[in-house]
């Protein structure tokens, strides 16, 4: 490994950009400053990084930003959003050749029931077989 990529990893820089990136392409904040950081696996962030009332670790019910260490997830950082799925959401990396449907309005998800990813979207695919992987 690239020392300098090691170091950037090791002293948190790396994780610390991603955060403030996704925090700042979202809107979301912080749970607590610095963040939490737990140690946890894929298979357990949806009950790690949600609000204390559901048994996990975040003092709020608002959507937050975070990141985890953990097998298989180390360093990352990740929004747990149940709000996207519920709406039958198109994740923005798989909306390029995607075509709307009805209207949108400004602020508006792109979902399901307003625009239509192309046929045969090679990332589309990837995205179903990593849902159903993942039992969503």
């Amino acid at each position: 490994m690239n020392p300098r990529m090691l170091v950037e990893f090791v002293d948190g820089c790396k994780t610390m950009v991603e955060m403030a990136a996704i925090a700042n392409a979202t809107g979301l904040i912080p749970d607590r400053p610095g963040m939490h950081g737990p140690a946890c696996s894929r298979d357990d962030l949806n009950k790690v990084l949600v609000p204390d009332s559901a048994g996990g670790l975040l003092s709020s019910n608002e959507a937050r930003v975070d990141y985890t260490i953990g097998k298989g997830v180390a360093p990352g950082v990740f929004v747990v959003a149940g709000a996207a799925r519920a709406a039958v959401a198109i994740p923005c990396g798989l909306l390029t050749g995607a075509r709307v449907t009805a209207p949108i309005a400004k602020g508006a998800l792109i979902t399901t029931a307003n625009a239509r990813v192309p046929e045969g979207s090679r990332i589309a695919a990837l995205r179903a077989r990593q849902d159903k992987m993942l039992g969503l």
